[in-house]
């Protein structure tokens, strides 16, 4: 809703490794459907926060495999304005969300191997996928390639899947591929009622939607692996986030079970379905407005509260002249001129500058700020 109200809008593609980038063509038709420039980031560990533009020009000895990679495949992937950035940090799912916010991003697209993938990048997509305030769409298209889905198969499960029937039906395939939503038979009421919903809300594509109901007897997990034909995407809606690691398992098991099958699966989780609780997605989306200082603000900041908060000649003579006013309020039984002495007196920075001691266990800082005090 923040995006949407600041007037742009973006969408964002994650990259973490060469791995990912069969998932490129996929974004990019996404975010030409729904009319949004693509931002890719090309994730690595860093010291410091680090996230700068790179062109095909500045390309160079230095530059990353994954971004020149990335740079070398964009122009095939037709995306609209794409752009791509050299994203490090030492966390790398702050990384993400701090450059979403940078770039004004509704949409994050994430990228899992054929099989999860261990090491870092692995939590941070998971996290990612559970928390973002953004629209999640996590993809797994390892066994078809960056080809089109023939078609979009969307399980039900709980009865729900309205965000992902309906983001299928703007721009996750070319040609427009039928919708085929997979009834939960534990909760066909509901189930039939999020059908009609999304197949309102896409009144373009109503005649690509289309409802099964698996057999009596059969789970909807079932009925899906019996229907995955070759060039399928089953695309899973994540409307609780307590349930995704049970979603995820649920696409794993689809996958071993036809593994003779090229086909595609994905995660969709929508921007109000995101994170643990309503209060950490609020404290999320405000932290998304709170300005935030940048590492050279930072090492600024702190020799300024450090170069303040000892004895120095300044100090001294600010000292020296706020007892000499605070003096001649006392002889003239003045509290405003005894007030005004309290604001020349240079005491609130050896203050401020025990507490970043503190915070930081700087014991050099807390004895200079103890002398001054």
């Amino acid at each position: 809703a923040f995006a949407y109200a600041r007037g742009v809008m973006s969408m964002i593609l994650v990259l973490f490794d060469d791995a990912d980038l069969p998932v490129l063509p996929w974004a990019a038709r996404l975010s030409t459907a729904l009319g949004r420039p693509l931002r890719v980031l090309c994730m690595g560990p860093g010291d410091g926060p680090l996230r700068q533009r790179v062109t095909a020009e500045q390309v160079d000895a230095d530059t990353l495999p994954l971004v020149r990679a990335t740079l070398e495949q964009l122009p095939e992937a037709g995306a609209k304005d794409p752009q791509v950035h050299d994203c490090r940090g030492h966390d790398l799912r702050r990384a993400v969300l701090d450059a979403a916010r940078d770039l004004e991003a509704t949409d994050l697209v994430l990228a899992v191997p054929e099989e999860d993938r261990e090491g870092p990048a692995r939590g941070v997509i998971a996290r990612l996928l559970r928390s973002a305030p953004e629209d999640v769409l996590l993809l797994d298209v390892a066994a078809m390639g960056d080809g089109p889905p023939q078609r979009i198969l969307v399980p039900q499960s709980g009865g729900g899947g309205r965000h992902a029937m309906q983001l299928a039906a703007r721009g996750l395939g070319a040609g427009e591929p039928p919708v085929v939503a997979v009834a939960d038979p534990k909760r066909m009421p509901r189930s039939r009622r999020s059908f009609g919903r999304a197949r309102e809300q896409a009144a373009a594509a109503g005649e690509r939607f289309e409802q099964v109901v698996p057999p009596e007897g059969q789970g909807l997990f079932d009925a899906v692996a019996g229907s995955i034909a070759v060039g399928d995407l089953v695309l899973l809606d994540a409307e609780d986030p307590r349930g995704l690691p049970r979603a995820r398992t649920a696409l794993r098991t689809l996958r071993k079970d036809r593994p003779e099958t090229p086909f595609a699966v994905g995660v969709a989780r929508s921007a109000e379905a995101g994170g643990p609780g309503r209060l950490a997605r609020l404290a999320e989306r405000v932290r998304m407005q709170v300005p935030v200082l940048s590492r050279d603000q930072r090492k600024d900041l702190h020799e300024r509260i450090s170069g303040g908060g000892r004895v120095s000649a300044d100090f001294v003579v600010m000292l020296t002249l706020s007892a000499a006013i605070a003096a001649l309020g006392l002889v003239q039984n003045s509290a405003a001129v005894v007030i005004g002495a309290m604001l020349v007196a240079p005491l609130m920075t050896p203050l401020v500058a025990a507490g970043m001691s503190l915070v930081q266990g700087n014991l050099e800082m807390f004895r200079a700020a103890l002398r001054a005090m």
